[in-house]
């Protein structure tokens, strides 16, 4: 799996668990789910058991990883040179994988500039070493872009089956002129997490109305940069 992790945006890890607690529920008992994740980060051993986390930053993502991976398809029937390569856990896990799952929430969109590598590096390890990529549900397109549009044209048309989140991204991936895909809703659907709100006759007081709260760790990351007090705005707002 790669394109979300357990730390960082939540919506993402959301994405994550939600991923892996289905799958496991359908999958032999013996399913192991390798994490390439941008951060240093254990999950709860006990809550993700089958879960092994392979750190892979940015700077490995874009530019080793690639690199390994080209090798390794151009030499992997050297043994001593295939030996050596799998030396490298990222590299040895996606060439072991039966599945490479890409759970990017958005990715091959116009004008999110250096975003667009991140996003060919993310497909690039499964397509290199030949195992069946997936693009879990995901926003994409549109593709005007002669950039983002010459990206999608090479590599989308090769993975496996594309998830698309909606019907928007559907005609933007129909106006390219792929087929590989179907429609899909948002991951996080899936999380069977939570707890229900208490019935009236379970409650001392019966609220007329019940209000939902979502703050935002992206909106607050960027209050912080320009001094605005996100909190204490949250909290003047409720």
């Amino acid at each position: 799996i790669i394109g979300a992790t357990y730390t960082g945006n939540r919506g993402a890890a959301a994405m994550l668990v939600s991923t892996v607690e289905k799958l496991r529920a359908v999958l032999p008992d013996n399913t192991e789910f390798h994490v390439l994740s941008l951060y240093r980060e254990k999950p709860d051993t006990a809550r993700e058991r089958g879960v092994r986390i392979v750190s892979l930053t940015a700077v490995k993502l874009l530019g080793i990883m690639p690199m390994l991976c080209l090798l390794y398809s151009l030499f992997s029937r050297v043994g001593f040179i295939r030996k050596l390569l799998l030396r490298y856990s990222p590299l040895e896990t996606v060439a072991s994988a039966d599945v490479f799952l890409d759970l990017s929430g958005i990715s091959f969109v116009d004008g999110r500039g250096i975003t667009l590598l991140y996003n060919i590096c993310c497909l690039l390890p499964g397509l290199l070493l030949g195992v069946p990529v997936f693009k879990m549900s995901q926003a994409m397109g549109p593709f005007q872009g002669k950039l983002n549009r010459w990206a999608a044209l090479k590599l989308l048309p090769r993975l496996r089956c594309i998830y698309s989140r909606g019907p928007v991204t559907t005609e933007h991936l129909r106006n390219l002129g792929l087929w590989n895909l179907e429609e899909a809703a948002d991951l996080a659907f899936l999380l069977d997490e939570g707890q229900d709100i208490p019935s009236a006759e379970e409650s001392q007081e019966k609220p007329a109305l019940t209000i939902g709260i979502a703050p935002s760790q992206v909106l607050l990351n960027q209050c912080d940069k320009t001094d605005v007090d996100y909190i204490g705005a949250m909290i003047r707002a409720v």
